[in-house]
């Protein structure tokens, strides 16, 4: 059961790069189920890559973002605990799904 199933639904947040200088781009919605892959691909915009981050195991990339030269998202959120190189494109974490029933 996950430790955030106190939500009264679960989230889906998506961290949009900006350009320089602007706000950053959150677009937060809940949801009563996983998104599919297809729904998870449409957000990452193309292939999707999971973050390997001790804390969550919901948080993912563009896995060509490198390849399609998408911008270095600056809005991703130090309590992901991300210390690799910099994301490329749009970042979305899932929050309060539980893992062990894919809902």
């Amino acid at each position: 059961m996950s430790e955030y199933k106190n939500f009264r639904k679960a989230t889906i947040t998506i961290f949009r790069p900006t350009a320089s200088g602007e706000p950053a781009e959150i677009i937060l919605r809940e949801k009563d189920q996983r998104p599919s892959l297809k729904e998870l691909q449409d957000m990452v915009g193309g292939y999707i890559q999971v973050l390997p981050l001790e804390r969550y195991d919901d948080v993912y990339v563009n896995e060509e973002g490198e390849r399609e030269e998408l911008p270095v998202n600056d809005n991703v959120p130090a309590w992901i605990g991300w210390d690799g190189p910099p994301i490329l494109g749009p970042l979305v974490v899932l929050l309060g799904f539980d893992p062990d029933n894919d809902e």
